[in-house]
């Protein structure tokens, strides 16, 4: 406290509590004090006053446990202990996806506002949304961020080979069950989605799929075929991949273009040609073509 003017004004500073939040506060002033003369003074009373230095703070949550390429969106709630004056999508810091459609929900009196999170295509990991401290309160109050995270899995296997048991099948390659094709997968896919092996030129003539079965951590799918002799002759046989799931329901990078075999099972023929049809003791002799 000081005067400036001989002790009859007083000055002071009132510092409310840090993080309060109160209505009707009141300054008294006892009747302890006297004058020069040593007369004792009269209490006093000043006008009513509010303080709100209660610093808001935000909670985010994720609707969803986790996100894939089935479910690929989230709701997201941000819920504020105080209605946030100045709350846009320029406070929002998403990680793994994007934010849309921020708006107030309906009835929470300015308290609660609600997004939609997509994850990005491809992307596999932990996903964040987190709220900076760049908004404020009503009373002016710097508010307090907050986050939350999700896990994501959009990433899409790959087919890193294709192996073919037989890289040339001939006559002596015929019968069931003689040629497998093992496809392995980057990563562990579902044993629910099978996935479908083409060929080309097509052979369908030749190959019938006898079974099929996941191994190696469910990495691995090996496709077993009956060989059947239908005269074909392809000395490039390539595969295309695809139909295949990974165990978080992400659908399969399509696979195609890589030679796996070769076919050969065109029987040899001969065409015999004799250039006189008649021979007799003036022409003895003939060509003959094989």
């Amino acid at each position: 406290m000081s005067s400036t003017d001989g002790g009859r004004t007083w000055t002071g500073v009132f510092t409310p509590a840090v993080d309060t939040e109160a209505a009707g506060g009141l300054l008294r002033l006892a009747d302890s004090y006297t004058d020069l003369a040593g007369n004792p003074g009269a209490a006093a009373q000043g006008p009513a006053y509010n303080v709100d230095t209660l610093v808001p703070t935000v909670e985010v949550a994720f609707v969803a446990a986790s996100l894939a390429d089935a479910t690929p969106a989230s709701g997201v709630s941000f819920s504020f202990s105080e209605a946030p004056t100045d709350f846009t999508a320029d406070d929002i810091t998403a990680v793994g996806g994007a934010i849309s459609g921020l708006a107030v929900k309906d009835g929470s009196d300015g308290k609660v506002y609600e997004a939609t999170f997509t994850a990005d295509d491809g992307f596999s990991g932990t996903g964040s949304v987190t709220v900076g401290p760049g908004w404020a309160d009503a009373a002016g109050n710097a508010g307090v961020g907050g986050a939350d995270s999700v896990g994501i899995d959009r990433g899409n296997a790959t087919v890193t080979s294709v192996v073919a048991s037989d890289l040339l099948i001939t006559d002596a390659d015929t019968g069931a069950a003689k040629l497998t094709v093992a496809v392995t997968f980057s990563e562990a896919m579902s044993t629910g989605a099978t996935p479908t092996i083409a060929f080309s030129p097509a052979v369908g003539s030749t190959l019938t799929l006898a079974s099929g079965a996941w191994s190696a951590g469910n990495t691995v799918y090996t496709a077993t075929y009956d060989v059947a002799d239908a005269n074909v002759d392809a000395d490039e046989v390539t595969v295309t991949v695809s139909g295949a799931q990974d165990a978080a329901g992400n659908p399969q990078a399509t696979h195609s273009g890589e030679i796996a075999f070769g076919i050969d099972t065109l029987n040899p023929t001969v065409a015999v040609d004799i250039a006189d049809a008649t021979l007799n003791d003036g022409d003895t002799q003939s060509l003959v073509t094989f």
